[in-house]
């Protein structure tokens, strides 16, 4: 078909489904309201009016002039299709629209326009692993020293020195790209007094089934090195659905593995779920799978997204008793990327901005790290995919101290224990701050609702009276939810 052919056609459809519509309305309206002759209308000067913006145009030193009309086209001059006088980008489109036209011709009538929503729905979910390179020096300090905070908070209340080996570690699942245990930091770095590797299990869904753990992107790897940062003691089930994010974000199967992957976790009695991905659209494959887990009041923590405005939380986040995942920044603010708070009960936000974390051997990271070394790369992310393993460790710490613990809490004798979704709603909760402008609980621990009175304990009495305090702060938490 020739260009112009096209191009009457893509006209006649917008003014088929837009201006005739508009028109009809128009004749519609009554009361005064008169239809408008062209003639009545005053004609703009061509030239308008000369803008310089010295703080958003390219050349400051330019003047912009923009046309609000047509120039006069004289007669006998040589005719410019349109598509001559548009930018690149939508000429290429244009005349992509003018391929398909050609090929199909009866996608211009009317009855061939409303399958086009159709076609929309057919489209696969869309799977996003979002997460910014953060190159901010004081940024990247103040968060370190959040994370600090953090591990100090553990410390406190689990003290090395307490460990017991003979207790079940926490389980904590990773739905990811991945894991590279040869690095350095999982292989040993992650608790130097041990001088032992982190305790994986790997699992391969991506279709190369992988025998040794592999991570070809670094996101899963990323994602491990912050739960080992604050939750040494847990043990990791590491499912990779994919080569790579951009693998993942385009595989049409990748529900079915997600799913897979989480019903592999409920059957190892895995204790927390980590998903730091979100996809666009609820699944029947991946919403089975999540509703397994919930019966088994595994702890499911989802990563919101990182679209603002722009996007609804993604799921699984937004699926009911999962819990909401926002990243802030240094200072407990929600970041900008975060979309609105939906469910206040199960939304926590918590630092996911310009935190450093571990990066496979062999891949260049998106940027480096102060703690880099020669043969141990680190890398600096944000993003809720990076708040949500934070806010898995955090349960984790709690969970194992619960486990160590267990003489000193009394739960009551028809408690269903500490270890279920309600449970930990309220445990968080009560160690975090209302945010009033953003309607999110922001985790805290270190200066949370009870936490001030555990710290302010006299150092003299030692660790003990602090895993004596919280406690039994965790037996007040519990038996109140009861009532």
């Amino acid at each position: 078909m020739p260009k112009r052919e096209v191009t009457i056609a893509i006209r006649e459809n917008i003014y088929s489904y837009v201006v005739s519509n508009l028109e009809r309305a128009l004749d519609t309206w009554r009361g005064g309201i008169g239809k408008r002759r062209r003639s009545d209308s005053i004609l703009p000067n061509p030239t308008i009016y000369n803008k310089t913006d010295e703080s958003r145009a390219r050349d400051k030193s330019t003047t912009t002039t923009v046309p609000l009309t047509y120039p006069t086209v004289e007669k006998g001059a040589i005719a410019v299709p349109p598509e001559e006088v548009l930018p690149p980008k939508k000429r290429k489109r244009l005349l992509d629209l003018g391929t398909e036209l050609n090929s199909n011709p009866s996608s211009c009538n009317s009855t061939a326009m409303p399958n086009m929503a159709e076609r929309f729905k057919a489209l696969p979910p869309q799977i996003h692993f979002d997460g910014a390179v953060s190159t901010h020096p004081e940024a990247i300090a103040a968060s370190a020293q959040k994370m600090e905070s953090l591990i100090r908070f553990r410390e406190d209340i689990l003290p090395y020195s307490a460990t017991n080996r003979d207790l079940q570690p926490v389980r904590i699942a990773i739905i990811d790209t991945g894991v590279d245990t040869n690095h350095p930091y999982i292989s040993h770095g992650y608790a130097p007094e041990r001088n032992e590797p982190a305790n994986v299990e790997f699992r391969d869904y991506s279709g190369a089934a992988s025998p040794v753990p592999i991570d070809e992107d670094g996101h899963g790897t990323f994602i491990a090195g912050i739960l080992l940062q604050l939750a040494p003691n847990s043990e990791l089930f590491v499912a990779r659905i994919g080569h790579t994010k951009d693998s993942i974000a385009t595989d049409p199967s990748v529900d079915a593995k997600m799913e897979q992957a989480i019903k592999d976790a409920v059957q190892s009695d895995t204790d927390i779920i980590s998903m730091s991905f979100g996809l666009d659209q609820v699944t029947r494959n991946l919403r089975e799978a999540i509703t397994l887990a919930l019966s088994k009041q595994i702890i499911l923590l989802a990563s919101v997204g990182n679209s603002g405005n722009n996007q609804r939380l993604q799921y699984p986040a937004r699926e009911d008793r999962v819990f909401k995942i926002f990243a802030t920044d240094q200072y407990g603010y929600k970041a900008r990327i975060c979309p609105p708070v939906t469910e206040p009960r199960y939304s926590f936000g918590i630092l996911g901005c310009d935190v450093e974390s571990i990066w496979p051997i062999g891949i260049q990271p998106p940027a480096l790290s102060a703690r880099t070394t020669e043969h141990e790369p680190w890398t600096v992310l944000s993003g809720t995919s990076v708040s949500t393993p934070i806010v898995a460790a955090l349960v984790a710490i709690i969970y194992e101290f619960y486990d160590k613990n267990r003489s000193l809490i009394d739960l009551g004798e028809h408690s269903a224990g500490l270890k279920t979704i309600s449970a930990v709603r309220e445990i968080l909760e009560s160690i975090s701050c209302v945010s009033d402008e953003h309607k999110y609980n922001y985790l805290i621990p270190e200066i949370g609702h009870y936490n001030p009175e555990m710290f302010a304990v006299n150092e003299k009495h030692g660790s003990f009276d602090r895993i004596s305090f919280f406690a039994n702060k965790l037996t007040e938490i519990i038996r109140k939810s009861q009532v």
